[in-house]
């Protein structure tokens, strides 16, 4: 007879194979996928990543299929420079968070910007413009803009501006710094993950337990230890394969999960 399991049917070990071949970009997605997945499922609302049961049991899809780009980063994908989506997306996580003060601000911005279009437009001096309009404007509203910062900060990383009057040695130095506090704040590891680091992930089936840990956690089925630890180690019974999972894999799995999670790029 056989027992009642709580593995879903598209489960298979096969689908993983492919780990074992990618380099550190596709690690990188495929890591960087269910740790938004996760977010999702643990924060318990949209967060500008939703998730739900066809996405888990299409993960390992991907990866069989090897859909993940095979190029290394680039410094355009890690650095970028701010452009108009970056005021559009302040925009969006005002009207979320319910900030109705500052929404009025990018209001009167947007008025005040089509307003100077047609001044331009007829030729007026572009520095009587700026004569119209003041940060002290904005600075008496007071805005706690505080909780928005920090949701723009999580999306985005960290923002900042670089005054390129300063020399590069003065430049690398401040942001340095800087990028050292952020990360402490957030409790955030800036090292790199080894390759010894990563083949151990693969060698105890980090990414299938965490894809098994998604699903339990958007099904509401609890998935028993003994059940996965059964499928993650069906040919090894000269150890306690329980024991590996409870000890090994589960905390490799949420370190790889949480803010202080070595970086594969």
């Amino acid at each position: 007879m056989k027992l009642k399991t709580s593995i879903p049917e598209w489960f298979s070990l096969d689908d993983y194979e492919n780990l074992k071949y990618m380099n550190r970009n596709q690690w990188r997605l495929v890591w960087l996928y269910r740790l938004h997945a996760y977010e999702y499922l643990k924060n318990g609302k949209e967060n500008f990543f939703s998730v739900n049961q066809e996405t888990i049991s299409e993960f390992p899809l991907d990866i069989k299929n090897n859909v993940f780009r095979d190029d290394l980063i680039s410094s355009d994908d890690s650095i970028h420079e701010l452009g108009d989506f970056f005021i559009f997306f302040i925009y969006e996580l005002a009207k979320i968070w319910g900030n109705d003060e500052f929404i009025k601000v990018l209001d009167d911005v947007g008025k005040y910007v089509e307003e100077s279009k047609e001044k331009k437009e007829k030729k007026e001096n572009i520095e009587d413009i700026w004569d119209e309009v003041s940060i002290s404007d904005y600075e008496e509203l007071e805005l706690d803009n505080s909780k928005m910062m920090e949701e723009i900060n999580k999306h985005l990383g960290l923002i900042i501006s670089i005054d390129t009057h300063f020399s590069d040695e003065a430049i690398f130095k401040q942001f340095k710094e800087i990028l050292s506090s952020y990360r402490k704040k957030r409790r955030e590891n800036g090292k790199i993950i080894s390759e010894s680091e990563i083949k151990s992930l693969i060698e105890y089936k980090v990414i299938p337990y965490i894809d098994l840990m998604l699903w339990g956690m958007i099904t509401g089925k609890k998935i028993r230890d003994q059940e996965i630890a059964d499928v993650l180690f069906p040919d090894e019974y000269d150890i306690s394969r329980i024991d590996t999972v409870r000890q090994t894999v589960k905390k490799k799995a949420l370190k790889l999960l949480s803010h202080s999670s070595p970086k594969f790029i």
